[in-house]
This record gives C-alpha cells, sequence and structure tokens, in this order.
C-alpha cells in the first residue's frame, strides 16, 4: 500500500479522529455532503479540495488541526502551492 505525504496522511488522522469538524468545514465552504457521509466520502471530499486549491478549506482545516491540539503541523508545508503539488502527484500516479 502506498502511504500518503506526510501533511495528507496528517489531514487523514484528523479526518479520522474528528469526522464532525471535518464535516463542518466541508460544508462551510461550500461542499456538498451526503445524506449519509462515511469516512471514505470525507476523505475523498477533503483530498478533492485540497487538489481543486480551495485555499479556504486548507486555511479552515489547518486552523481547526492546530486548534485540536496538533502542534506538530506546520501550516506553512500546507500552503496551496505544496497540497497542489502533492495532490497532483496522487492523482497523476493513479492514473499512470
Amino acid at each position: 500500500m502506498n502511504e500518503l505525504p506526510v501533511q495528507l496522511q496528517k489531514l487523514n488522522n484528523f479526518i479520522q479522529d474528528k469526522p464532525v469538524v471535518v464535516l463542518d468545514i466541508l460544508k462551510k465552504n461550500g461542499i456538498k455532503i451526503p445524506n449519509k457521509p462515511t469516512f471514505n466520502d470525507i476523505s475523498r471530499l477533503s483530498f478533492t479540495a485540497v487538489y481543486d486549491d480551495n485555499e479556504q478549506f486548507v486555511k479552515d482545516v489547518t486552523q481547526a488541526i492546530q486548534n485540536e491540539g496538533e502542534s506538530n503541523f506546520d501550516p506553512i508545508t500546507l500552503g496551496v502551492s505544496a497540497l497542489l503539488t502533492i495532490g497532483s502527484s496522487i492523482f497523476g500516479s493513479r492514473q499512470a
């Protein structure tokens, strides 16, 4: 199994630990949520928001992670350009 880059793994861990918080952030950013979202739905929607360069989602989730005690979370590395690069490589490798 391929491992996610560190920043996306931290996002994935946050989704697993605080799915309701992530759902609220997704809704706040205008992302349509299924009626009964699963962890896979939340992850897919979150990673898609990163891949689609949803800057406000990235800022909101970074702030939420910091507020939940994830002191090792580095918001600079979660800059939009860095995440786009990482997201593009993940999505690109699936197509290869």
